[in-house]
């Protein structure tokens, strides 16, 4: 036992000489591989962000066109209502009137 101490005691600062630089190398491919993650992780995130900017866009567009069609109906709604009824000043009568169409062809 003391032949293998005597042995480890001169060996002992080249041995861990080797363990620092076996420990630094592997600290390194460490931080190698988690910037390599983060990065990933950054492209996902980024790409995520746009999907949802890309969402937002397509459903207040959506939102804007359902309103604008709204919009529209009223009009022909508040229209066809006015033309339907009758003024207040007018007779009723009670046949219906005759309504013509003629055909426009281009």
């Amino acid at each position: 036992m003391e032949n293998e101490l005597a042995l480890m005691i001169p060996l002992a600062p080249f041995i861990m000489v080797v363990a620092i630089v076996y420990m630094s190398q592997r600290f390194k491919l460490e931080k190698m591989r988690m910037e390599s993650k983060m990065r990933a992780g950054e492209d996902l995130e980024r790409k995520l962000d746009e999907l949802r900017k890309d969402y937002e866009q397509f459903i207040l567009g959506f939102d804007a066109r359902l309103k604008r069609i709204e919009g529209r109906l009223s009009r022909v709604e508040s229209q066809a209502n006015q033309t339907l009824s009758p003024a207040p000043d007018a007779a009723v009568s009670a046949e219906p009137e005759k309504v013509s169409v003629r055909r426009i062809e281009a």
